[in-house]
């Protein structure tokens, strides 16, 4: 099957190799996801690179990790070749820089190869730290923040919320769901959620076209509470940017999440 440009990763990795090659650079930084930097790589290795600069892979979330964690099947040879891609990217670079041990352990238990010289390094966010605020006494608006896949957790949230409205009058409470639509067992998210939330007292609201600003701004409002119940994380950027912002918050435990609290908290 015939792909685009920016869907075929083999295609798109040589012409990152051919691009690099006499520009110069000192250091380059490739994202393991997609392995784009699979042939500048193996070049270098291979002694077919004159003066290659030092190549860094910072691991991110591989095509296989976010399948498994979506609980999705191998469709065909595409994730296959992408899975190797990736798997030799990594195994390749100088160095390999991950923000979680957790993602660290995740490759080493499935087999994957990493370079000497690996490393966690937390993601720096350009976030504005804010002034401790007084704990809340209400709770106005929860609000689901992330992606709405599986791997976020929109189904565990769904489920949870439901068991709170047959608990207990939820009706002056808003629910909002903040981030970009994805699929869910193969259904558009945004139809997957209002399908499952049809016992609510009032319909959830949903918002996915905010930018981290604006998103950050909407969670800070006085009342609001926002949840990311996530299966499994790397270092989840909007767990980082809450602890930053100062917004308040409930998180699952799950993959690098708990690494991002200092231990004395």
């Amino acid at each position: 099957m015939l792909r685009a440009g920016h869907e075929d990763h083999v295609a798109a990795s040589f012409t990152v190799f051919q691009y690099l090659q006499g520009r110069g650079f000192d250091v380059v930084f490739f994202n393991e996801c997609g392995g784009q930097g699979y042939f500048s790589l193996l070049a270098k290795r291979a002694g077919l690179f004159p003066q290659a600069p030092r190549m860094v892979v910072v691991t991110h979330g591989s095509n296989a990790w976010v399948l498994e964690i979506n609980q999705q099947l191998y469709w065909g040879l595409h994730p296959i070749s992408v899975d190797y891609l990736e798997r030799r990217s990594v195994e390749l670079a100088d160095d390999c820089v991950s923000p979680s041990e957790y993602l660290i352990g995740w490759m080493r238990e499935r087999g994957w190869a990493l370079p000497a010289s690996t490393r966690v390094i937390q993601n720096a966010l350009p976030v504005e730290a804010a002034v401790a605020a007084a704990a809340q006494e209400r709770i106005d608006e929860i609000v689901f923040f992330g992606r709405l896949e599986a791997r976020k957790g929109v189904d565990l949230f769904l489920s949870a919320y439901s068991r709170l409205c047959a608990a207990r009058d939820m009706s002056g409470v808003k629910v909002t769901f903040l981030g970009k639509f994805a699929r869910i067992e193969g259904v558009h998210s945004g139809v997957y959620v209002m399908e499952r939330t049809r016992g609510w007292p009032a319909p959830p609201t949903l918002i996915t076209e905010l930018g981290q600003e604006q998103a950050l701004a909407y969670l800070s409002r006085p009342g609001v509470l926002a949840v990311m119940p996530s299966r499994a994380e790397n270092s989840p950027c909007v767990v980082a940017e809450c602890l930053i912002a100062g917004v308040p918050f409930i998180a699952t435990d799950s993959g690098g999440t708990a690494e991002l609290i200092a231990p004395t908290d």
